[in-house]
């Protein structure tokens, strides 16, 4: 069996290989927080849409976001007691990598992909780190 080669595929997973390797760099020097802002997406929506809204993040949104430059961290939580209820968590070098993801080809594509998804609520809000234990 041949093996084929899938450039976008691997262009994602070098992206998070380098990622990884910055935080075992980060982690070997002692520095075991997380970054110094967070953005979280709460998104809702009926338990039907769930899996619908698990595919598009995992193939469609979550691998934009993680190519973003300044984009450390991108995970999707899905709630235990909501099934429709999913928190998208995002960890970001500053609020300029942020400002220009928002500027990016890639938001407007995760917009796009998002828009399709009926009866979804999405609120977005932004954190930083005021202590650390």
């Amino acid at each position: 069996m041949a093996l084929q080669w899938n450039a976008p595929e691997h262009a994602v997973r070098s992206s998070r290989m380098s990622v990884q390797l910055e935080r075992d760099a980060n982690i070997l020097r002692g520095e075991t927080h997380m970054a110094n802002i967070a953005r979280f997406i709460l998104v809702k929506a009926a338990p039907d849409k769930a899996s619908e809204i698990e595919r598009l993040w995992k193939q469609d949104c979550g691998p934009l976001m993680r190519k973003v430059p300044g984009c450390l961290r991108e995970e999707l939580l899905r709630c235990v007691e909501a099934p429709g209820e999913f928190i998208s968590v995002s960890e970001w070098t500053d609020q300029k990598a942020i400002d220009a993801y928002l500027a990016s080809p890639e938001h407007q594509q995760i917009k796009n992909h998002t828009r399709g998804v009926t009866g979804m609520a999405a609120t977005v809000k932004t954190y930083t780190v005021v202590a650390a234990a």
